[in-house]
């Protein structure tokens, strides 16, 4: 029976050393889907995102935060809490979690 898959045995470290080299190559990553209306979303995702931290009593922002600030904060907030998957730490980015928190909100009612 081995001998019938001798074959595969001889390819298998070469399949190896190519998942590995794309997995740890930022620069071959999958482009994120674009979403039409992003920048609405984020400005929804941000007051939705407001409003849950707040009804929690975890957090109170400030007109003077940031954008990036509460993006990030939302964000974290959303994983903590299991309502969103987090994204690889090796991969994550203001970009990526804005797109994430948009694709959040465009799942709000």
């Amino acid at each position: 029976m081995l001998k019938q898959f001798g074959w595969l045995y001889t390819i298998l470290p070469s399949i190896k050393l190519e998942l590995q080299s794309l997995l740890n190559n930022n620069d071959r990553r999958m482009p994120m889907k674009k979403l039409k209306n992003e920048k609405e979303l984020i400005k929804k995702a941000i007051a939705e995102g407001v409003k849950y931290g707040e009804s929690r009593g975890v957090v109170e922002f400030e007109a003077t935060d940031s954008a990036n600030e509460k993006i990030e904060y939302i964000y974290r907030l959303l994983v903590h809490d299991k309502v969103i998957q987090p994204i690889p730490e090796a991969t994550i980015s203001q970009q990526t979690m804005r797109h994430k928190l948009a694709i959040w909100a465009s799942k709000i009612k």
